[in-house]
């Protein structure tokens, strides 16, 4: 069996033998990264159609043709946990995106405060870097990253039936294993900045019907972590760490000679 060489998130239909384009980027990294060539196997998504595994049929500098072969795994249905977070900077942020893609992020939606120190926020960078975390974690689809939003946006656009779980940096505030959040609820959960939220803010979030004050400890943390700290209680208690990885290994029954194109 041939070990499937990296996993690409690709656009179009997928279905047996139907050719899918590469983009300019996908066939450096392929060509010029990892070396590969005609034959070789790799593993495509699109978000859609589950995963398939792949030959490369053709591949140049700028341009390159995937085969699907087999659906290796059927599209299903994940838990979607809606992050909203005041951006902070680049680094961290690019941090936060790619290890809350690993983590279950569906939605990445930058919120504006009043001590956002932050006045831009890439949103097609930031959708790159998911991408690309969705292709190394194996996740079947990629999270979106929105346009920024004000705080009083966020709340007035947020559906009735949705939880709100903040992580508020002071007074009371609920333990995530006494909660009891219903497996037909849309879940967000709420990081403020780097400078905390203002008085009036954290008076509106405390009085919104939806909203959650959610414990993280005695610590004041660092925005990233309060994020990446609150996913992984949230996936531990409510979320879809009872499943396991499957393998990507090339079916017995697909022989790599038969896929490659004729000459």
């Amino acid at each position: 069996m041939a070990k499937v060489k990296t996993r690409l998130y690709v656009q179009g239909e997928l279905s047996e033998q139907k050719p899918i384009y590469l983009e300019k980027q996908q066939c450096h990294f392929l060509k010029n990264v990892l070396r590969l060539e005609v034959g070789n196997a790799i593993a495509i998504f699109n978000g859609q159609d589950g995963e398939w595994f792949a030959t490369i049929s053709h591949l140049s500098k700028s341009n390159g043709e995937v085969l699907p072969v087999h659906l290796r795994q059927e599209q299903t249905p994940t838990p979607s946990i809606r992050l909203l977070f005041a951006p902070i900077k680049k680094d961290p942020l690019n941090f936060l995106i790619e290890k809350g893609t690993e983590l279950g992020v569906g939605i990445f939606q930058p919120v504006l405060t009043r001590f956002t120190n932050v006045d831009r926020v890439r949103v097609e960078r930031l959708q790159t870097n998911a991408i690309e975390a969705a292709e190394q974690c194996g996740r079947l689809e990629v999270p979106s990253v929105l346009p920024p939003i004000t705080l009083e946006q966020s709340l007035a656009e947020n559906p009735g039936t949705d939880i709100i779980l903040a992580c508020l940096e002071s007074g009371d505030a609920e333990l995530a294993q006494n909660l009891s959040i219903p497996n037909d609820k849309n879940v967000s959960i709420l990081i403020g900045p780097e400078g905390g939220f203002s008085d009036g803010e954290l008076e509106t979030l405390r009085n919104h019907a939806v909203v959650t004050a959610l414990s993280l400890g005695p610590r004041i943390l660092r925005a990233e972590t309060a994020a990446l700290s609150a996913l992984a209680i949230f996936q531990s208690l409510y979320g879809d760490w009872d499943q396991r990885p499957k393998k990507t290994l090339w079916p017995d029954s697909f022989s790599l000679e038969a896929k490659r194109p004729s000459t």
